[in-house]
């Protein structure tokens, strides 16, 4: 096409050369995209790891303070069961 300016140009000369445009510029950003989709990516699969290592470690944390809370629970279930439910005495055999 000549770079005379003043000549109309149609849709048809338009559209293509902006298809020859649209095609160089992907061939010279593409790679330089798909690096910073890597790389953003990369840095969002490291944040939720490390956000997600937190959690695990605030959760076996509470974990571990309610198992401190309640671990001498049976024995005082057990005391409880014994005040209020006192055992019985095994009857005695009357002999025939």
């Amino acid at each position: 096409m000549p770079d005379d300016m003043s000549r109309p140009v149609t849709h048809g000369e338009l559209r293509e050369v902006l298809a020859e445009f649209r095609v160089s510029l992907l061939a010279e950003i593409g790679p330089m995209i798909a690096r910073e989709v890597a790389h953003a990516f990369k840095s969002l699969d490291e944040s939720i790891r490390s956000h997600m290592n937190a959690l695990l470690d605030k959760a076996s944390a509470d974990d571990d303070a309610l198992d401190a809370k309640y671990n001498d629970l049976p024995p005082r279930v057990m005391r409880l069961e014994a005040a209020v439910f006192p055992t019985k005495r095994p009857r005695r055999r009357r002999s025939a």
